[in-house]
């Protein structure tokens, strides 16, 4: 697939969609293998779960609050909304994992 068609591609997922996802500025290509810019001060769930020793629920409870405040309420729409752009990025890309 073309270059073009990818960006094509996520130009029309953005549009339609209430999903937003940020730009990456590409550090290293070669051929079909890439490095894309990391996202700054950023906690992945690996790193949650091994330094909190908590659930992902249990850490946001603790981060925002209780289910029912404004604060926890925008942090789960944000990680789902997040989760959801990733994924369907990576498919319809076809974007594998470092380790596949």
């Amino acid at each position: 697939m073309s270059q073009s068609l990818y960006v094509q591609l996520i130009f029309l997922f953005y549009q339609t969609t209430v999903v937003r996802t940020k730009k990456f500025n590409k550090i290293f290509e070669f051929l079909i293998v890439g490095l894309i810019e990391p996202v700054l001060n950023a906690v992945s769930l690996h790193q949650i779960k091994k330094n909190s020793k908590l659930s992902l629920r249990n850490y946001f409870l603790r981060e925002f609050g209780n289910e029912r405040s404004e604060q926890y309420l925008t942090a789960i729409r944000n990680f789902v909304q997040s989760c959801a752009a990733y994924s369907l990025i990576c498919y319809l890309l076809q974007l594998k994992d470092r380790l596949v």
